[in-house]
């Protein structure tokens, strides 16, 4: 397994995954559910598709990443290094 965090891209996207947190957290209340989510979501999945796919147990498959039991094993606990400070559950 190679350590994700050493790969150039994933810091680079960790980066903008944190930057993307912080940025949207000015939205308006109303685009919550729309376009706010809908960046985080695009933010923190290049990271993470990155750490999963560095694990070296990615396979080639037609569903979507995270989709199985298998994604669960391999994920790596945080894909994304500075979004824990800046998530906070209501």
């Amino acid at each position: 397994m190679r350590d994700y965090k050493k790969i150039d891209a994933w810091r680079l996207a960790d980066d903008l995954a944190v930057a993307v947190y912080e940025r949207t957290r000015g939205f308006p209340k109303e685009e919550r559910y729309g376009l706010t989510s809908h960046l985080r979501r695009a933010a923190y999945s290049v990271p993470a598709n990155i750490a999963e796919g560095s694990s070296g147990e990615s396979k080639r498959r037609s569903s979507p990443p995270f989709s199985g039991p298998e994604s669960q094993v391999s994920r790596p606990p945080s894909q994304v290094s500075g979004l824990p400070s800046l998530v906070s559950i209501p």
